[in-house]
Formats: C-alpha cells, structure tokens, sequence
C-alpha cells in the first residue's frame, strides 16, 4: 500500500508556486527593464489575492 504523505505535497506545491511567481516576475521585468513599471503590472495582479487572504475580516475564527 502506498503511504500519501500530505505534507510534502502540499510543501512540493508551495514551492512549485512560489517558483511560477517569481519566475513571473523575472519574465516581466525582463520584458519592460524597469522595476517600478513590473511593480504597478504585478501589484494589479496580486493585490486582490493579498485582500483576500490577508484581510483581517477573513481571519477571524468563523464561530465569532
């Protein structure tokens, strides 16, 4: 029987992303050579996933 180790996925997947983002970042930069026009590209890209996930409002404890 094989063991499913849930950890070292979820660990594996965390890399693989953190991997695609930051080679997405590179891929922009490279693209337009200037860091605060891959900032403004970027930050449109991700700040509504940074709302999401960081807002205080989405951490709390759901039985409050």
């Amino acid at each position: 029987m094989l063991a499913i180790d849930f950890y070292d996925i979820y660990s594996q997947n965390n890399k693989i992303f953190a991997d695609v983002f930051e080679s997405l970042i590179a891929a922009v930069y490279l693209d337009c050579g200037d860091m605060e026009r891959t900032w403004k590209m970027l930050s449109s890209l991700i700040m509504p996933y940074i709302d999401v996930y960081v807002n205080q409002d989405t951490l709390q404890d759901p039985a409050d």
